[in-house]
């Protein structure tokens, strides 16, 4: 989980272009729990064409402030609410995204998906 010391003013960060997953053998590109935690003034999110095929189901929670989350170009493909999102093991399905930890002053989410 990156360490966010000493940037807990930033209000926004763009980490796209397939970022995620590189590097990290045999795992799923994916956004893991509370990896924001600490940028709780955090006011756009652009994690866009970084191929994500799932979020933990407290992937975004503590980002109070957020106003804007980009995340298209990813491999999600539905929105449900998150009990209903994790399987009989607790982990979170593929292709699958919740978001009852977000913001509820949310303004702008982009979701679009480059593949049918």
């Amino acid at each position: 989980m990156p360490s966010w010391d000493g940037l807990t003013s930033l209000k926004s960060l763009t980490i796209k272009g397939s970022w995620l997953g590189t590097g990290m053998a045999g795992l799923l590109p994916h956004i893991g729990p509370s990896v924001f935690d600490g940028l709780s003034v955090l006011e756009h999110l652009d994690l866009s064409n970084n191929d994500l095929l799932f979020a933990s189901t407290h992937a975004f929670r503590g980002l109070h402030s957020l106003r804007e989350l980009n995340l298209a170009g990813n491999l999600l493909r539905e929105v449900l609410p998150c009990s209903e999102l994790t399987g009989q093991t607790g982990t979170v399905l593929e292709g699958k995204i919740c978001f009852d930890h977000l913001n509820p002053g949310l303004e702008r989410l982009s979701l679009q998906n480059p593949y049918p």
